[in-house]
């Protein structure tokens, strides 16, 4: 999304228990994000939202939304709509619902939870946990030493740099490792494996899968798929056919 001629939204209070709800919001209690109370929340419309420099807590409801964190460890529920979501400095933690939404971590430990629709996660600097959820997502670890839980789908995972540990889980996932030592499982569903760089563990799982070598001291097996097939250059190699 390229347009933010949305609404900016009023924060909603909270001081010595005092609750100042925004004008327009569908809620008649307080919300709550990963156990947290809100911060901020966002009407049913399109809204851009601003944190602060602490760790905010921000629920989106309805809408296509733009949310920026900025620094502090920030918690962040977007709503249903193709949300996007800026980290900006600190360790935050976001999650979106349905529709394809855009999830960027930037500085800091993310966690980046993807929902239901086909989202996009950017983990960027740090060592990041990303979750993809349901349907086909495209994730990219960025720098540091990154976990991936693709989830249900036909997903692309790139691990960037860094050692990362890349799931592929449900469906017939495209994964590349980047550069870094990393390990790879493809697991359900007829997958796409490449170590990238590095010296590197990779395993098909369940499924007939491709693995690839291009460099490094790698140990590849193809898992319990029947018809696997496997790049020769790995230095350790089994439960596959070897086709190049």
């Amino acid at each position: 999304m390229s347009d933010y001629r949305r609404s900016v939204v009023p924060v909603l209070l909270v001081t010595a228990g005092l609750v100042l709800w925004p004008t327009g919001t569908a809620a008649a209690q307080p919300q709550t994000c990963n156990g947290l109370t809100a911060t901020h929340v966002g009407t049913n419309g399109p809204d851009v939202v601003f944190g602060t420099n602490g760790p905010d807590v921000i629920v989106t409801l309805g809408g296509d939304d733009v949310v920026f964190g900025l620094a502090g460890n920030d918690t962040v529920c977007l709503g249903a709509g193709a949300d996007e979501f800026f980290g900006g400095a600190g360790n935050d933690w976001a999650s979106g619902e349905a529709g394809a939404d855009t999830l960027n971590g930037e500085a800091g430990n993310d966690t980046l939870l993807g929902g239901d629709g086909p989202d996009r996660l950017d983990g960027a600097a740090g060592s990041d946990i990303l979750n993809g959820g349901a349907a086909a997502d495209t994730i990219e670890g960025g720098a540091g030493d990154d976990t991936v839980n693709a989830g249900a789908g036909a997903d692309s995972v790139n691990g960037g740099e860094g050692a990362d540990t890349l799931n592929g889980q449900n469906g017939a996932d495209r994964i590349e490792g980047g550069n870094g030592n990393d390990r790879i499982n493809g697991g359900a569903g007829v997958d796409d494996l490449d170590g990238g760089a590095g010296n590197d563990i990779v395993n098909g799982g369940a499924g007939n899968d491709t693995l690839t070598d291009p460099s490094g001291l790698d140990v590849g097996d193809g898992g319990a798929g029947p018809a696997d097939r496997c790049d020769s250059r790995f230095e350790s190699l089994s439960g596959c056919e070897i086709i190049f």
